[in-house]
């Protein structure tokens, strides 16, 4: 009986604390709000009236235009009306297109000023995905070096790294993932 009332005490604390910190905030990955009438305002408030926390919106870099905001107008009206709704917007923030970084365009160091300027813009989103698959030639080139080694790991890091110090100079709060 000991044994059965320790547990029900343990699994009853659980449990209290759990609806207090959840494990994942659940949301959207979709930039269809940005193209919308109404720059994504009804679907926002429909997704959090359906529970959802959280949208991500994607900002691409484009190595040939280091110094523009790409879609900047409609970001500048997406990222309210998500915040209105009560969402957290998180950007998701990458090279592309991969072309560009192939032909030897972009660099880490440009990457890293774009995502800095990118959340100094917008100084209510503390959370930035940085980077989008970049194991994918959709996403990232070169893959693979002439002997066949793999190098856009190695590549990537750096533009990762760049990011991550830009987005911490800007607000050591932030999130980077």
């Amino acid at each position: 009986m000991r044994l059965l009332a320790a547990t029900t005490a343990v699994a009853a604390t659980l449990l209290a604390g759990a609806g207090a910190s959840p494990a994942a905030d659940i949301g959207a990955n979709d930039d269809t709000a940005k193209h919308m009438d109404d720059r994504g305002a009804a679907v926002f408030r429909e997704m959090a009236e359906l529970g959802l926390r959280q949208t991500v919106i994607a900002v691409r870099f484009k190595p040939s235009e280091a110094v523009v905001i790409q879609d900047k107008a409609l970001l500048d009206a997406v990222i309210p009306n998500a915040l209105d709704a009560g969402l957290r917007v998180v950007l998701a923030v990458y090279p592309y297109p991969p072309r560009e970084l192939e032909a030897g365009l972009g660099s880490p160091s440009l990457f890293g000023s774009y995502v800095g300027a990118v959340a100094s813009i917008y100084p209510q989103v503390k959370q930035f995905v940085v980077g989008n698959e970049p194991n994918q030639p959709a996403f990232w080139r070169p893959q693979f070096s002439a002997s066949g080694a793999n190098v856009s790991a190695a590549t990537f890091g750096g533009y990762l790294a760049a990011a991550y110090d830009a987005l911490k100079s800007v607000d050591p709060e932030i999130t980077v993932i």
